[in-house]
Order: structure tokens, then sequence, then C-alpha cells
């Protein structure tokens, strides 16, 4: 007798994936012609968004969007790893719902930051959905353990997670990074992580109940 494992095809991944990557490549296309797509699909500051208020659907064209080869690159690998992941343990379904409520509060998060300023900035990528993948599988999965480059050895996601927000968090004394997006992705995908899980213990429960039943 033979036995197949049942896998879980990550199709709400890959599908992200493709239209991060299609959004990337027509922006670099229309570039050519003198149309830059980023500037109408950038995410704008507070101040931005009161003066031009039709530009709210830049909370979500923002997450598909990316400013550079390097930047869509490390966003789709770190994707297509996380995403692949929590999306075996949860389905497609929930996956999505993780990665778009995460992606708004994250792009919520940038808006109250600059909310404070009178800085009109902008703001694109899917690393603050990304951070709620991360976030939602630290309550799922806290202690699988992972590799960070550059660290040789393996670690439970929970600390890599936590170094990432730190070297992410001085990178962008350097970089262009938008913090409140991520931290504001990261705790969404927490919260999310946490009712997914009391969602299926509770599901674990009522099957055992109908198991005592049934017998």
């Amino acid at each position: 007798m033979l036995f197949f494992r049942r896998t879980h095809f990550p199709i709400g991944t890959i599908f992200l994936t493709v239209v991060c990557v299609i959004v990337f490549v027509s922006s670099l296309f229309f570039s050519l012609f003198g149309l830059y797509l980023n500037q109408h699909f950038a995410l704008g500051s507070w101040q931005y968004i009161q003066s031009n208020p039709n530009a709210i659907y830049t909370l979500l064209t923002s997450i598909f969007s990316h400013a550079n080869f390097a930047h869509i690159m490390f966003n789709m690998l770190a994707l297509l790893f996380m995403g692949t992941f929590l999306e075996s343990i949860i389905g497609t379904r929930k996956f999505l719902s993780v990665f778009f409520i995460t992606g708004f509060v994250g792009g919520l998060a940038f808006l109250l930051e600059t909310a404070m300023s009178n800085e009109i900035i902008f703001a694109l990528g899917a690393s603050g959905a990304i951070f709620g993948i991360s976030g939602a599988l630290m309550i799922l999965r806290p202690n699988v353990p992972v590799v960070v480059f550059p660290f040789p050895f393996p670690m439970p996601l929970w600390v890599a997670m936590l170094f990432n927000l730190i070297l992410i968090y001085f990178l962008s004394f350097f970089l262009p990074i938008a913090n409140s997006a991520h931290i504001g992705g990261f705790l969404a995908g927490l919260i999310c992580g946490y009712f997914i899980k009391k969602a299926n213990e509770n599901e674990a429960t009522k099957r055992e109940i109908k198991i005592e039943w049934s017998i």
C-alpha cells in the first residue's frame, strides 16, 4: 500500500506574487512612455490624502507596487517563503484575509504616523502585509526553526522576527523605510494569528465532543 501526504497548493501566495510582478513590470513598461504608475499607486501621507480624498484607493494599490528591482525581489522572496508556510497551515481563504487585513492596517499606521508631521511623503510595497504574515506565524508556529542571514544556525521563528524588526528599524536611519507600516502590519498579524489559533482550538474541542458522543 502506498501512502501519500496531502499538501496544500499555495494558490493564494502565487496569485499575490504574480500580481506584484505584473504591476512592477507594467510600471517599468509604461515609464518608457513617460507614465509613472507608482505616482498613482503609492500611498500618500495623511496630508496628501486629506487634499486628495479620491486617492484612498492607494491603500490597496500601494501593497502591490514596488520602487525598484531589489525592493520587489526581497519582498517576493519573503512572501513566497512565509506565505506558502502560512497558507499551508490556515488555507487560502484565511491566508488572503490575513494578507489584506494586515496590509490595510500597515497603510493606516503609515497614515497615522504622517498625520503627526507636515511632510508629504509616499509609501509602497507589500512588506506591511508580509510582516503581518510573519506576525500570524509567530502565534501559530512560534518555535519553528528558521535560518536568518548572516547567522549559519537555525533559530526559533519568534526570535528571527524580533531580529528582523530591530534590523529594519536600524536600517531606517539610512534608508527610506516606513517602519510604521511594518509595525502596524506586524501587530495586526499577531492579532489575526491569535483569533485563528482560538478558532482552531474551538473547532478541535467540538470535534472531540462529537467523537465522544458518537462512541
